[in-house]
């Protein structure tokens, strides 16, 4: 029951996002759901087209982001079996008046071998991740691989599975 009871709470929890235009986007990063992309061709133009399947990719994901004004960004990712999604950010040594908790959901898929990505919600853009053994690495919002001294940063592990 309290097993049952946990994903309804932050799924209420992810409908309050937060406002469109604050910077900051704070959710609970884990591990990935259990979803994943293939592609097939379209009947009717031939093109292909994105199809879901929902199996081995579901989990928990944990780590601490890099963060420009503060001390970093506690993450959680949930990835759940249906390709749904649930993160929650903590902003650490932020003044406790503002919101330091941000809560997002949407859908998650894996769009390549080794790509998943996060479609918010809100109007935000969709994050993508790189799928590595028993972790995911987040990517820049060009789709590309963050570099620089704090590169090894932006990486969550693994934490636990559906």
């Amino acid at each position: 029951m309290r097993l049952l009871l946990l994903p309804c709470l932050l799924l209420l929890a992810t409908a309050c996002d937060r406002p469109t235009g604050s910077t900051a986007d704070s959710t609970d990063a884990s591990l990935p759901a259990d979803g994943m992309v293939g592609r097939s061709a379209s009947p009717s133009t031939g093109a292909p087209s994105i199809a879901l399947a929902t199996e081995g990719l579901g989990g928990i994901y944990q780590g601490l982001l890099p963060c420009a004004d503060c001390a970093g960004i506690e993450t959680v990712l949930y990835l759940y079996p249906d390709s749904t999604y649930m993160e929650r950010r903590t902003y650490l040594d932020q003044p406790k008046e503002g919101n330091n908790d941000q809560v997002s959901s949407g859908r998650w898929a894996q769009v390549s071998a080794n790509l998943v990505r996060l479609t918010r919600r809100s109007a935000a853009g969709p994050t993508d991740y790189r799928m590595r053994p028993r972790a995911l690495q987040q990517l820049d919002l060009d789709g590309q691989e963050i570099t620089g001294d704090l590169a090894e940063r932006y990486v969550l592990a693994q934490v636990g599975s559906f």
